[in-house]
């Protein structure tokens, strides 16, 4: 039986050190393809729970928790 995506929200709720910009991007700001990656996953998996989400944005969720300053997507790829 699956949880609802609500009881996750305190592991979910904010990472816990902002994003740190990339070296050599202008302006140090994040490349549009990061900036609020992890916020529109996060609103996802609250709107559609884990269904709505492929297996490496499941594992991308838990990565944040873990590695908060950098882009988890490939680690989740290549670890599924």
């Amino acid at each position: 039986m699956r949880e609802s995506a609500s009881a996750f929200l305190n592991l979910f709720d904010r990472d816990e050190a902002p994003a740190a910009p990339i070296i050599g991007s202008k302006k140090g700001r994040l490349p549009s393809y990061i900036s609020d990656h992890r916020k529109r996953l996060r609103e996802r998996f609250m709107k559609g729970g884990a269904e709505a989400l492929p297996d490496y944005e499941m594992l991308e969720l838990v990565l944040f928790r873990a590695i908060p300053r950098q882009d988890v997507k490939p680690l989740a790829r290549r670890l599924l």
